[in-house]
């Protein structure tokens, strides 16, 4: 069992007021920062994929963004960093 008595009352209020979900939000800003050719409505398509297809296990992030782009828009030039 642990002490809390060892804990401010700083440190409590974060352990215990903390969110019982979170949400991670990735924009059509962060599809073009990896592929700055695409349209907006190409970057909103691949949002749509990368929602539809969601892989709980992986995630979603860069690499998987950029997977998701040259899959469905080979020729697209993708930015290397993020």
């Amino acid at each position: 069992m642990t002490d809390f008595s060892k804990y401010g009352e700083s440190d409590l209020a974060l352990m215990f007021n903390q969110p019982t979900s979170i949400q991670i939000i990735w924009s059509v800003d962060d599809v073009l920062s990896v592929a700055p050719d695409l349209q907006g409505f190409q970057a909103r398509f691949i949002l749509a994929q990368l929602k539809k297809c969601h892989d709980t296990s992986l995630g979603i992030n860069w690499d998987v963004i950029k997977t998701t782009v040259q899959v469905y828009f080979p020729s697209a030039r993708l930015i290397e960093g993020e």
